[in-house]
């Protein structure tokens, strides 16, 4: 039987398309700014859009989420 690996997927959080997690950016907040975290290594809560416009979004995506918490 042949092993195949896993491939980790996640989420946009824009267009809420679903792709392996090499395929996508993955965004850190930092001191109440995000940041891109090219390495996908930095501690937090990382949110992730797609390279291809949805990066242009994210900003105000994860911006009006915590609009609502607070």
């Amino acid at each position: 039987m042949p092993t195949t690996r896993h491939t980790p997927t996640r989420m946009c959080r824009v267009c809420r398309v679903r792709r392996p997690k090499y395929e996508l950016e993955r965004w850190v907040l930092e001191a109440d700014q995000l940041k891109l975290d090219t390495k996908q290594v930095l501690p937090g809560r990382g949110y992730y859009s797609c390279p291809d416009g949805c990066s242009a979004q994210i900003r105000s995506k994860v911006a009006l989420k915590r609009r609502k918490k607070h």
